[in-house]
């Protein structure tokens, strides 16, 4: 893969690399004491996806929005940007707003099938169905203030994951069955 790489001059005049972030752009759909939420790949999230060449941020969440909920949204305001970096994922920057339902259907429309299922569900249930840290710390602040905030996780500092816990869908523990297999790969 061949990545374009952008040089700015130091202080003494050597050139060094400019970041390189990958662009994530989501929305936060509320209805009434609920959230809309997204499985995709066998993870929770909230709708959400990478930022297009050629498109704007805003532009980029009603898009993702509406393919992977097949509902229309208004924006709103910018809820709240998180930025993470890991050695072995990468530096992400990830734009969410608010959106408020104005059509569609409720069902995934996504052209990479990766979304299984979109649904809303109560917030007061959001740590049973998303794991990744960083965006459920962003998220429930945001939910407690709703205003807009920056959050910065490096996670080869911190832990990516919550600890697991029994998941959506997932037998009671004294039931028989066989145990899910989960990765401490983020949903990206």
């Amino acid at each position: 893969e061949f990545r374009r790489v952008l040089f700015r001059s130091s202080k003494r005049g050597q050139k060094r690399p400019l970041a390189d972030p990958r662009i994530g752009v989501g929305c936060i759909v509320l209805r009434g004491d609920e959230i809309l939420l997204v499985r995709e790949r066998g993870r929770w999230s909230l709708p959400k996806g990478g930022l297009e060449a050629g498109e704007l941020v805003q532009d980029g969440a009603r898009r993702e929005t509406f393919e992977e909920t097949g509902l229309v949204v208004e924006l709103r305001d910018l809820a709240f940007i998180v930025e993470f970096q890991a050695v072995t994922w990468g530096h992400h920057l990830q734009f969410f707003y608010t959106g408020r339902e104005v059509g569609g259907k409720l069902e995934p429309r996504d052209p990479d099938r990766d979304v299984q299922e979109a649904r809303f569900v109560p917030i007061r249930q959001l740590r049973e169905f998303i794991r990744f840290r960083p965006r459920l710390v962003a998220l429930e602040t945001w939910l407690r203030e709703r205003r807009p905030r920056h959050f910065v996780f490096n996670l080869d500092k911190e832990p990516a994951m919550l600890r697991k816990r029994r998941r959506v869908g997932e037998p009671s523990p004294g039931a028989r069955a066989p145990e899910p297999e989960f990765t401490d790969e983020p949903d990206l």
